[in-house]
């Protein structure tokens, strides 16, 4: 979050204290693993899908492979490049979005 510090209080239009309680609020619900934890065929498949992509992504996607779960990103170059590699455990924010709006109608 701190990275994207900026854009974040532009599109959320809070001010740095209230932005400052909805990290502290996110941060309390996330368990954070170091990289080292995540057992090394996961580190490995990830670097054989991300390393055409962005090196830099490696350690999410390990993860997602390690806790079986669908990662959730706005890296378009990183989604579409997974996608391209049939790699199904992926879904971009745009696509989030439509999942929500469909759900929304639904109820």
């Amino acid at each position: 979050m701190d990275k994207h510090w900026d854009k974040l209080k532009r599109v959320s239009k809070l001010r740095d204290n209230e932005l400052l309680e909805s990290q502290r609020l996110v941060y309390k619900n996330i368990n954070f693993i170091n990289e080292g934890q995540i057992p090394k065929k996961f580190r490995l498949k990830a670097y054989n899908l991300v390393k055409d992509i962005d090196m830099n992504d490696i350690a999410f996607v390990a993860l997602n492979e390690y806790q079986e779960s669908t990662l959730w990103t706005g890296d378009k170059a990183l989604t579409e490049g997974l996608k391209k590699k049939g790699y199904d455990r992926v879904i971009s924010t745009e696509d989030m979005i439509k999942l929500r709006k469909t759900l929304e109608k639904k109820n």
